[in-house]
């Protein structure tokens, strides 16, 4: 199978999606991650490509992702009332 996993997190969980990319790219399985595979002023269609193109997609969603803490925030960059 051609093209790398595509890895998707929340900027939060950060360090837990590295540590995965690392454990995964150990075991020789290619990672897509957006921190070395995408540039500054990169367009949205780089990553929708690289879904499109990739082995499979895993979507790393944590406890504290899941939190009314961590999901408080809108796409337009508002907060959600409570």
């Amino acid at each position: 199978m051609t093209g790398k996993l595509f890895l998707s997190h929340a900027s939060e969980d950060k360090q837990d999606a590295q540590a995965l990319r690392r454990a995964l790219e150990d075991s020789d399985v290619p990672v897509w991650e957006d921190m070395l595979d995408l540039l500054p002023g990169d367009r949205m269609s780089k990553i929708e490509a690289a879904v499109k193109n990739s082995r499979g997609f895993v979507l790393l969603w944590t406890r504290r992702r899941a939190s009314p803490s961590g999901s408080s925030a809108r796409r337009d960059g508002r907060s959600r009332p409570r």
